[in-house]
């Protein structure tokens, strides 16, 4: 699941996705959503929403440019890291 063509898909569905301006919480339902075909437990959108804010700020401090996008598309890998997405397909 850390194939080039797997990040690439990844970062592709999260400048899509992006271009629709959500917030966050709107975009962690979307993505469990798709992926999990169920929404996120209050939990599971806590630290959802608490990853991307980190991811966003570690991207952002090392100089990224797309850092929200680079932070969304490793909360997409995750999901399909997910032993739930792996049973459901």
């Amino acid at each position: 699941l850390n194939n080039p063509h797997l990040r690439k898909c990844c970062e592709d569905s999260a400048g899509q996705l992006l271009q629709d301006n959500m917030d966050n919480v709107a975009l962690i339902d979307l993505l469990y959503r798709r992926s999990l075909s169920r929404g996120p437990t209050t939990k599971e959108a806590e630290k959802a929403a608490q990853f991307l804010t980190s991811q966003t700020a570690s991207y952002e401090k090392s100089g990224v440019a797309d850092a929200r996008e680079q932070a969304t598309a490793d909360f997409i890998q995750l999901m399909l890291c997910l032993n739930e997405f792996c049973y459901i397909y």
